[in-house]
């Protein structure tokens, strides 16, 4: 799956409760064979205002077949019952 993170930036007279913003946008691919190991497409830095990349759609379906990371294949594992089950002790929040 490709993922687009957007962020709102510069500023928003019209919002009080966004006045300022800074952000950077980001497109993002597995990180997997084919892929950019850190699964970053595209950002924008700096005074850029869009995040630009070329979507290889193909690949990403012949990488299902083959890949290390599974999203498709693993995420019905969630529900597993020993993954419901599991709860975390000894851990004190900061």
């Amino acid at each position: 799956m490709f993922v687009a993170q957007a962020v709102t930036a510069g500023q928003a007279a019209w919002s009080p409760a966004l006045d300022e913003n800074t952000g950077e946008a980001t497109l993002y691919a597995p990180m997997d064979a084919g892929f950019p190991a850190d699964g970053i497409l595209a950002r924008t830095r700096g005074d850029a205002a869009w995040a630009v990349a070329e979507l290889d759609f193909g690949l990403l379906e012949g990488a299902r077949g083959h890949a290390q990371v599974a999203n498709d294949r693993d995420w019905p594992g969630q529900h597993a019952p020993a993954l419901v089950r599991a709860r975390v002790e000894g851990f004190t929040p900061p």
